[in-house]
């Protein structure tokens, strides 16, 4: 009667750590496609007399590296008959497609901040208020773009005082190189020595 007791127990005691390892049994246990759904796909091989007896099998390793390389989506893929190979995929567990959801809500709000670079060189051209103000838009509260933003700002309106600026002088860079060549033909013509030439005044 004690043995009785004592394997009773003992079978118990199995059972429980049993039932604790596969807790909790969303995440321990995984639903083939019979109880979690899924798809099967068959595909019929064009198998000729003069190919090779392995063919199918090729195929099968083919598809195989292609799918699931490391054998982690579950995927069966089996023979049928001698020209078909059937393919059964097991639908994405509720965890996997709440990821994907994520993923997918985030994506969408990256690409809609996304900003071009013609978008960006519009908002630079701006009005300073009104560049401000779309820039702050653009940011949408987010410090490290808002950084960035403003450190184009800041080149950007650097760029433009230097164009003008240059602008503002190539009138007499142009007129003094033109002075410059006049004054070298002018000594050519009366055979004078490049030394003679003064310099032009500042």
């Amino acid at each position: 009667m004690r043995h009785i007791y004592r394997h009773l127990g003992l079978i118990i005691a199995v059972v429980v750590l049993l039932t604790l390892a596969m807790l909790p049994p969303s995440e321990k246990l995984k639903r083939g496609k019979d109880l979690g759904g899924g798809s099967t796909l068959v595909y019929q091989v064009d198998v000729r007399p003069t190919d090779p007896p392995d063919t199918l099998d090729r195929v099968k390793t083919l598809i195989k590296n292609r799918l699931d390389p490391n054998g982690q989506m579950e995927i069966d893929i089996v023979s049928q008959g001698t020209n078909r190979i059937e393919i059964s995929m097991p639908l994405p567990s509720d965890a996997v497609q709440k990821l994907r959801a994520e993923f997918d809500q985030e994506l969408e709000k990256l690409s809609g901040t996304q900003i071009r670079a013609e978008q960006l060189a519009t908002v630079l051209a701006m009005p300073a208020a009104e560049r401000q103000a779309e820039l702050d838009r653009l940011s949408a509260g987010d410090a490290e773009r808002a950084k960035l933003f403003s450190a184009a700002a800041q080149t950007f309106d650097a760029w433009q005082i230097a164009r003008a600026k240059e602008r503002a002088e190539r009138p007499a860079l142009e007129a003094a190189i033109a002075a410059a060549r006049t004054a070298v033909d002018n000594a050519r013509r009366d055979n004078v020595t490049p030394e003679a030439i003064k310099p032009l005044e500042q």
